[in-house]
């Protein structure tokens, strides 16, 4: 998340501070890949689309030699002739999030909810910057960036149901919120915004977030809230 920089041995790196720029948008790549095989030739295309130079395969391995001479062999594996991939001992800000989501859905489902609210914040935290952001959208880094909204709408809806389990309905509401802003057709974070106003004695308020979302998928997408979000709006309606 946010620019490309390498923290190894104690030391932190950023910009072109890691290396030359070639060289930089092929960590990226790797990284972005997650530890997947990438073909050489689809690295010759991402670090030169508009003319690869006379030599390719042995101008990748100059760029990765000089990455392991930097950061240590165990940075980037595989050889010219097949491909290369991330180290098995490399982790990324979108492997971390992604962990720390999964984790937070699990300590929600067994009802850890103090757990599952210091994974999703932690989550958050590293979610809160653009992948790469100095890159321009290629397909490898729109695709990374997708995951981010993803695991980012993941992260709010636990942070809210969290919240709202640990008794602190103000957060539960504004995380919700949140979520909703991004993703108005979540029902998930409709329904915790619904409960967390009936906790703090706000009906009304629960009442009228549920007529914005019916309205919103009306419109939009031609169908009612699903069964479980207008049971939630009856029980809210019925006292």
């Amino acid at each position: 998340m946010g620019g490309l920089a390498v923290t190894h041995g104690g030391r932190s790196w950023d910009g072109p501070a890691v290396s030359s720029r070639r060289a930089r948008l092929l960590l990226a790549l790797l990284a972005i890949e997650n530890g997947r095989l990438t073909p050489v030739e689809r690295i010759v295309q991402t670090l030169w689309p508009a003319e690869p130079p006379r030599l390719p395969v042995a101008n990748v391995a100059t760029l990765v030699s000089r990455l392991r001479a930097k950061f240590g062999a165990d940075l980037i594996v595989g050889a010219g002739w097949y491909g290369y991939r991330i180290g098995d001992q490399v982790d990324t800000d979108l492997n971390a999030a992604r962990e720390l989501v999964v984790s937070a859905d699990a300590c929600l489902a067994s009802r850890a909810y103090l757990s599952a609210r210091a994974a999703s914040e932690q989550a958050l935290d590293l979610l809160r910057d653009e992948v790469l952001p100095e890159l321009r959208d290629g397909t490898w880094v729109v695709a990374a960036r997708a995951q981010r909204r993803s695991l980012l709408q993941r992260a709010r809806r636990a942070s809210a149901e969290s919240a709202l389990h640990t008794g602190d309905s103000w957060a539960a509401i504004t995380a919700a919120e949140v979520a909703m802003a991004a993703e108005p057709y979540d029902e998930t974070a409709c329904r915790t915004l619904m409960l967390a106003f009936e906790t703090i004695g706000e009906p009304a308020q629960a009442l009228l977030a549920y007529d914005r979302l019916r309205r919103v998928l009306v419109r939009d997408l031609g169908v009612d809230p699903a069964p479980p979000t207008r049971a939630t709006y009856l029980s809210i309606l019925r006292g």
